[in-house]
């Protein structure tokens, strides 16, 4: 948890990512290289908090639950 508020005191934010066929959990890891995954959400409203050695599920309609840098960390602006 220390992590985790010491990233969002830098300017992080949590985030939902729906996967879906068209970008899957390889694709949001490209994007979010940085990113820490804290859960998941499967279409039946199942929510699993992941510990560090989950592997988040991957698949159409799973929402991801993650911390990621701010925007202006992404864009490089």
């Amino acid at each position: 948890m220390d992590e985790a508020n010491a990233r969002l005191s830098e300017g992080w934010e949590f985030r939902v990512t729906r996967l879906s066929e068209e970008f899957t959990l390889e694709d949001w890891r490209n994007t979010h290289p940085k990113g820490i995954a804290f859960a998941d959400l499967n279409g039946n409203g199942a929510l699993r908090f992941l510990s560090p050695q989950d592997e988040p599920r991957d698949g159409d309609g799973i929402r991801l639950l993650a911390l990621v840098p701010g925007r202006a960390d992404r864009t490089g602006a």
